[in-house]
């Protein structure tokens, strides 16, 4: 009886031990997101753990960071950039530390990506206005795209041959075309509220053989100029009146410190109102010409066409000369600049090289566009630089 009862205690001892014996779970770790030095947006959050040796998919900067003068490039495990290098999208194995993800930064507009547009056609011009970008063709096909880039929405502008230029101002976009006029005939514009569907306009004619080439929007008015041509002003893009401009070769206008700026290939003009212009003395160039300019953190800046140099002003009147690139030899034709996310941009045809400064004076050239032969226009918005190039390809930089 005795033996029995301790056999008993026994096997109740041997089962309470293994049953009340507790397995520690596998351990896990986190993944976190740093923004680096980012001026604004928010980090992604994975809300996951991992253990060792599971996958990992690294998120997409899903709130936005943007840090003033450079573009997000992708996740890095060193600050420095020096570790492991992660696009969004990709994956890796955890290992047994949880680990932090540093976003990378690169200089703003020197990463780009190829995009495309909707249809074929000479894609002539870009702009950004109401949170979408809105280009249009010679022929009037336009297109608006509300994800930068990513995907377009067609409209159509009236029918007219040779649209040249657009602009956003006023909950309005405003078209305009080049087409020359050999008598004292309108010209035709259009306007849109949305980028898709437009109302055809008359503008007043240039004198006679001349074209319109460029508009800007500023202090409640569009500005066209273009060569030959004194230029016209518009509250609203319906009703035009014709400015003093002295009649040259203005190839491009900007606004900036309740000024806007002309440029011709060997002059510039100032006017608060799009009507009184005094012209300016900007400095000449060797065989160059002055082809764009655009302002942006404080100053205009003014792009030489065979790319050798750039001007710059705070006010329009009083000009510096800067160098965008030194020597002769160069490939291409440089044909516009554009300002955004503290950097200025400037593009050239011909090659795959743009320049980019973030103060107008000192320029740093890159190789960096996708390999087409023919970008002629730029714009920004939202964190977004888009180039066309007239034989239709699509450039983004974000």
């Amino acid at each position: 009886m005795k033996v029995l009862i301790s056999y008993s205690l026994y096997i109740f001892c041997l089962f309470s031990l293994f049953s009340c014996q507790k397995h520690d779970p596998a351990p896990t770790y986190a993944v976190t997101y740093d923004g680096n030095g980012s001026d604004s947006g928010s980090v992604p959050i994975d809300t996951k753990t991992y253990s060792n040796g599971s996958s990992v998919t690294v998120l997409e900067n899903t709130g936005s960071l943007i840090k003033l003068g450079y573009t997000f490039s992708n996740w890095n495990t060193r600050a420095d950039g020096t570790g492991s290098s992660y696009a969004a999208g990709s994956k890796f194995n955890m290992s047994t530390t949880s680990i932090t993800l540093y976003a990378t930064w690169v200089p703003a507009g020197t990463v780009w990506t190829l995009g495309s547009l909707p249809v074929p056609g000479t894609w002539r011009a870009i702009t950004y206005g109401d949170n979408k970008f809105v280009a249009l063709t010679n022929k009037g096909t336009s297109a608006a795209s509300i994800d930068g880039g990513k995907t377009w929405a067609v409209g159509s502008l009236p029918s007219a041959n040779n649209w040249q230029a657009i602009a956003y101002g006023g909950n309005t976009f405003v078209a305009i075309t080049a087409y020359k006029v050999a008598t004292a005939s309108p010209v035709v514009g259009a306007t849109s509220s949305d980028g898709i569907s437009w109302t055809t306009q008359t503008l007043p004619a240039p004198t006679s053989g001349g074209t319109f080439l460029d508009i800007a929007y500023g202090n409640g008015l569009f500005v066209a100029v273009g060569a030959y041509s004194s230029g016209i002003v518009s509250s609203d893009g319906v009703t035009w009146k014709t400015g003093n401009l002295d009649e040259d070769n203005w190839t491009s206008v900007a606004f900036g410190n309740n000024t806007f700026v002309a440029v011709a290939q060997k002059n510039v003009a100032t006017s608060a109102d799009g009507v009184n212009w005094t012209t300016q003395t900007i400095p000449s160039l060797t065989g160059g010409y002055w082809q764009a300019v655009t302002f942006g953190n404080g100053i205009f800046c003014a792009l030489d066409g065979d790319g050798h140099n750039m001007a710059t002003s705070s006010d329009g009147i009083h000009w510096t000369l800067q160098t965008l690139q030194a020597g002769t030899g160069y490939a291409g034709l440089w044909y516009d600049v554009a300002f955004g996310n503290g950097t200025f941009v400037a593009i050239r045809n011909g090659t795959t090289t743009l320049a980019t400064s973030t103060n107008g004076v000192s320029w740093t050239l890159y190789q960096a566009l996708p390999n087409y032969s023919d970008w002629i226009t730029l714009a920004y918005g939202n964190g977004t630089f888009i180039t066309l190039s007239s034989s239709g390809a699509l450039a983004i930089s974000n």
